[in-house]
């Protein structure tokens, strides 16, 4: 098979995938609401207060500012020099587009578009996978935390505990292993070569050891600072959906909500549907219904989520689109 027709059935193979996962997507999302319907969330969401709305978009926006602090704190340390402005919009465009596409294309776009210049392709991608791996190890830490909520069970509190414990575990062996393969040294595999562009395997080939000491040379030197920023991104995190949650008209124990937030971000992992698009919303009603939340309530707190994944992030990249631009025109 020569290598025109292996990257075309790969195209072709990837465009199937990505139309599974969006069907899959929207039969489930269509099934959750056509269990609940939509009058009575649509009343809750029209009734949503607007000054509580108003402190979740501020958090929002504080999320934004935290997570690319610490992105480009880690892209300097490996000397890719970006402004804060620029990195703020690619990370807002990055996120804006990873929640329209397939597997973790918003994570590659990150990688690759502060890299152009300086052709540091494996540096920044490092950059952008240690970052990411902060906020998994996050959440293996909430899941433990989480089992402390009232509303589990023994049983389920210990299955939360043994899955977070493993899921740290997992990512210890992970790092450990890394170092490991850095000291040996390691070359990009032929068969994964053959899936990238001739231009950009040629820039790669000879990349895959700089990008595991490139990525551990990050964990090293950032990760007090890393780590404190990304506590401080969950507080937002929580403190915004836990806002709109009031606004809806609803509350819940707090660490079971982190639990709902939690389970919810785990599952945008999963390559099943486009950015968790119908399984969050499913989860969602199953977890609020043991919350003693209705599944009205349940629905309405997920299609607000929604609007804030894709509405909310979309204004805020081309508001700070034109900021950036603007003050660029002015300064020429």
């Amino acid at each position: 098979m020569s290598e025109t027709t292996f990257a075309g059935n790969a195209r072709r193979g990837s465009r199937l995938v990505f139309a599974g996962r969006l069907g899959v997507g929207i039969l489930l999302l269509v099934l959750v609401v056509g269990r609940v319907g939509v009058r009575e969330p649509w009343r809750l969401l029209s009734c949503a207060d607007p000054g509580l709305l108003a402190g979740a978009v501020a958090f929002y926006v504080l999320m934004f500012l935290i997570k690319t602090l610490r992105w480009r704190s880690m892209l300097l340390n490996r000397r890719i020099a970006v402004s804060f402005p620029r990195a703020l919009e690619l990370y807002l465009f990055s996120s804006l587009c990873g929640a329209f596409t397939p597997g973790r294309v918003g994570e590659a776009l990150r990688a690759i578009l502060p890299a152009r210049e300086q052709k540091r392709y494996a540096e920044s991608l490092a950059c952008t996978a240690v970052d990411k791996a902060f906020d998994a190890a996050l959440l293996a830490l909430l899941l433990i935390a989480a089992s402390r909520s009232r509303l589990l069970s023994t049983g389920e509190s210990r299955a939360l505990f043994l899955s977070g414990a493993a899921l740290a575990a997992l990512m210890a062996a992970g790092y450990g292993a890394a170092r490991a393969i850095a000291r040996r040294g390691i070359r990009l595999h032929r068969a994964v070569a053959r899936l990238l562009p001739v231009s950009l395997r040629r820039m790669l080939e000879e990349q895959p050891d700089r990008f595991l000491s490139s990525g551990l040379a990050c964990v090293r030197d950032k990760w007090v600072s890393a780590a404190a920023l990304t506590a401080l991104f969950w507080l937002a995190h929580v403190g915004c959906h836990y806002l709109i949650l009031l606004s809806l008209g609803g509350s819940m124990d707090p660490w079971y909500f982190v639990l709902c937030l939690t389970l919810a971000g785990l599952v945008e992992f999963l390559p099943v549907t486009i950015c968790g698009l119908g399984t969050r919303e499913y989860l969602l009603v199953l977890l609020f219904e043991k919350a003693g939340l209705g599944d009205d309530m349940a629905l309405a707190f997920a299609l607000m989520n929604i609007v804030f994944t894709y509405a909310v992030t979309g204004i805020l990249t081309m508001v700070v689109h034109c900021i950036r631009t603007g003050f660029g025109n002015a300064g020429n």
